[in-house]
């Protein structure tokens, strides 16, 4: 992903996440605290009115890697679908869990004397994980266990909203163009927009953040941008 990938309007708070999480993570962040797959981070030169931007909400669900499920093949680390339970009926969320990305490792070895059960009856098993520390791997925003997280594909985008500057400015505006701000269905097109905004030669890039009042008799309207370089 790139910088022109991200939504350009400065909010105040960032945060990366995935769309939702199955009742196994729910269970993990209840316990430990935590949001497992989830990163934010503050934006200290933003005055925005907006209290936080997801900037990206991926349609899939984190994933745990657990082991101690097979009695055979402890050692192997398998995804845990659904909360732990004291029995071992089945439910609804385990026979129909939520949509999930995972890589795949390939065989791995099992300590010796464990065995995988149907069909190999082997000393391997394959292994596939959302998070893996073991193959320096993670589909985590955050960085965890040592390995670094998605997250950096983002950082540049958050250095250059920490150290924005902003622009006040009143700019003469048609009635066409005030009519298209105020439809929402034109508005989103323009506001985050990039501009080139120069004087005396010389010009930097800012996004448009807010339209803050117009003025009819005037035909102006204050504007606020956001330096981006």
């Amino acid at each position: 992903a790139s910088v022109s990938d991200m939504a350009l309007t400065m909010p105040r708070k960032v945060k990366l996440a995935y769309s939702g999480s199955d009742s196994s993570i729910r269970e993990y962040n209840e316990m430990a605290g935590d949001e497992f797959g989830v990163w934010s981070t503050e934006i200290g030169a933003s005055r925005s009115k907006t209290p936080e931007g997801e900037v990206i909400k991926l349609p899939f669900t984190p994933s745990l890697s657990v082991d101690g499920c097979f009695g055979e093949a402890p050692a192997a680390k398998v995804i845990k679908v659904g909360r732990t339970y004291a029995d071992d009926e089945p439910t609804m969320e385990r026979l129909n869990f939520p949509l999930k990305v995972v890589r795949y490792f390939g065989m791995k070895e099992l300590p010796s004397g464990q065995r995988w059960g149907w069909p190999s009856y082997g000393a391997e098993y394959p292994y596939a994980a959302f998070h893996s520390p073991q193959e320096e791997f993670t589909l985590c925003f955050e960085d965890r266990d040592g390995v670094e997280g998605l997250n950096k594909h983002y950082t540049r985008e958050v250095r250059l909203w920490n150290k924005a500057k902003t622009l006040s400015a009143h700019l003469c505006l048609h009635p066409h163009e005030v009519a298209e701000l105020l439809d929402r269905t034109t508005r989103q097109d323009i506001i985050g927009q990039r501009f080139a905004l120069g004087w005396n030669g010389d010009s930097d890039l800012y996004t448009l953040e807010s339209i803050d009042k117009y003025s009819p008799e005037e035909g102006a309207a204050k504007c606020r941008f956001t330096k981006i370089n």
